[in-house]
Protein backbone atom coordinates (compact mmCIF):
# COMPACT_ATOMS: atom_id res chain seq x y z
CA UNK A 1 0.00 0.00 0.00
CA UNK A 2 1.50 3.33 -1.01
CA UNK A 3 1.32 6.41 1.18
CA UNK A 4 -1.45 8.06 -0.86
CA UNK A 5 -3.63 4.96 -0.51
CA UNK A 6 -2.86 4.73 3.20
CA UNK A 7 -3.80 8.40 3.65
CA UNK A 8 -7.04 7.91 1.74
CA UNK A 9 -7.91 4.86 3.85
CA UNK A 10 -7.20 6.86 7.02
CA UNK A 11 -9.50 9.67 5.84
CA UNK A 12 -12.31 7.21 5.07
CA UNK A 13 -11.91 5.46 8.43
CA UNK A 14 -11.96 8.81 10.28
CA UNK A 15 -15.19 9.69 8.47
CA UNK A 16 -16.73 6.33 9.41
CA UNK A 17 -15.62 6.64 13.04
CA UNK A 18 -17.51 9.94 13.28
CA UNK A 19 -20.80 8.50 12.02
CA UNK A 20 -23.65 8.29 14.52
CA UNK A 21 -26.66 5.94 14.56
CA UNK A 22 -29.19 7.18 12.03
CA UNK A 23 -26.60 8.77 9.74
CA UNK A 24 -27.18 7.83 6.11
CA UNK A 25 -25.09 8.77 3.08
CA UNK A 26 -25.41 8.30 -0.67
CA UNK A 27 -21.95 7.22 -1.76
CA UNK A 28 -22.04 9.22 -5.01
CA UNK A 29 -22.54 12.38 -2.92
CA UNK A 30 -19.51 11.84 -0.69
CA UNK A 31 -17.08 10.05 -3.02
CA UNK A 32 -15.62 10.96 -6.39
CA UNK A 33 -16.61 8.50 -9.10
CA UNK A 34 -12.96 7.62 -9.80
CA UNK A 35 -12.49 6.58 -6.16
CA UNK A 36 -15.70 4.53 -5.83
CA UNK A 37 -14.08 1.07 -5.75
CA UNK A 38 -11.32 2.17 -3.37
CA UNK A 39 -13.86 3.95 -1.16
CA UNK A 40 -16.08 0.86 -0.91
CA UNK A 41 -13.03 -1.36 -0.27
CA UNK A 42 -11.97 0.93 2.60
CA UNK A 43 -15.47 0.76 4.07
CA UNK A 44 -15.53 -3.04 3.83
CA UNK A 45 -12.11 -3.27 5.51
CA UNK A 46 -13.32 -0.99 8.32
CA UNK A 47 -16.45 -3.10 8.75
CA UNK A 48 -14.42 -6.33 8.82
CA UNK A 49 -12.22 -4.92 11.59
CA UNK A 50 -15.12 -4.41 14.02
CA UNK A 51 -17.66 -6.64 15.74
CA UNK A 52 -21.08 -6.47 14.07
CA UNK A 53 -19.40 -4.48 11.28
CA UNK A 54 -19.42 -1.43 13.54
CA UNK A 55 -23.17 -1.04 12.96
CA UNK A 56 -22.60 0.10 9.39
CA UNK A 57 -24.77 -1.31 6.61
CA UNK A 58 -24.73 -1.00 2.82
CA UNK A 59 -27.98 -1.00 0.92
CA UNK A 60 -28.48 -3.72 -1.71
CA UNK A 61 -26.58 -2.06 -4.56
CA UNK A 62 -23.80 -0.45 -2.49
CA UNK A 63 -25.02 3.05 -3.32
CA UNK A 64 -25.76 4.04 0.30
CA UNK A 65 -24.36 3.41 3.74
CA UNK A 66 -26.12 3.89 7.02
CA UNK A 67 -25.30 3.47 10.68
CA UNK A 68 -27.59 1.58 13.01
CA UNK A 69 -27.72 1.62 16.78
CA UNK A 70 -26.01 -1.38 18.33
CA UNK A 71 -27.41 -2.02 21.80
CA UNK A 72 -24.84 -3.08 24.36
CA UNK A 73 -25.24 -6.76 25.05
CA UNK A 74 -25.11 -7.75 28.70
CA UNK A 75 -22.92 -10.73 29.33
CA UNK A 76 -23.54 -12.78 32.46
Amino acid sequence: MNSATAEYKQEVWEFLNKMKPGDRYVIDEICERDNYETFVACIKEWMDSLPYQGGLIFNGDYSEIYMIHLPILNQK
